[in-house]
């Protein structure tokens, strides 16, 4: 059990930094993210675009140190939960309305969000509130063998990274007549991505 929940850290810390990193890295990328915003169809969201995306960065933020923090570890994992849960819904509802626009939560993908970006989440979060219960039973005080969080966090890492080149991987996979990938060819409502 404990293996779960240094796997479940691990994956989030890397997920929301590098989400952090890739929406704050420049001006540039913070002001593409707000405008990707301010296009949605989220009522006051778009009415606030610049102070929508610092609360999204904020919480994906404070979702990173508080997973880093051991005392904080399962608040994090529940607010990482909730930030995700959030962020699956709004994909369902861009995706109801028929908006066609990329996703923005790593970087300028130019691939459209779909139903998958929202399943992706929603994995995510499954796995952060299954971190979060059992870290509440103690099984983040128990231990494991010698080495074993060692290579469940590396196993987690790249667990992450494939979660981030979603949208590549998704691109590789497919016969590229329907995805075009990171950077590369045209997109409809704009250019980045959403979390």
């Amino acid at each position: 059990m404990v293996c779960l929940v240094v796997f479940g850290r691990a994956l989030l810390v890397v997920i929301f930094a590098t989400a952090v990193v890739t929406k704050v890295s420049g001006r540039a990328r913070f002001e593409d993210f707000s405008a990707w915003i301010r296009q949605l169809p989220l009522g006051a969201a778009r009415a606030f675009p610049m102070q929508t995306a610092a609360l999204t960065v904020g919480c994906e933020l404070a979702v990173v140190l508080m997973l880093l923090l051991p005392w904080t570890a399962e608040a994090g994992l529940a607010l990482g939960a909730a930030v995700l849960v959030t962020f699956s819904a709004v994909s369902v509802e861009i995706v109801r309305r028929g908006i066609r626009t990329p996703c923005r939560c790593f970087g300028a993908s130019r691939r459209p969000l779909t139903l998958e970006h929202a399943c992706r989440d929603t994995v995510l979060a499954g796995v952060a509130i299954a971190a979060a219960v059992l870290g509440g039973f103690g099984a983040a005080t128990s231990s494991a063998p010698a080495g074993a969080e060692v290579l469940v966090a590396v196993g987690a890492v790249f667990s992450a990274i494939a979660f981030v080149v979603w949208d590549d991987l998704a691109f590789l996979l497919s016969d590229g007549s329907r995805l075009t990938p990171r950077g590369r060819g045209r997109t409809t409502g704009g250019s980045g991505q959403s979390q």
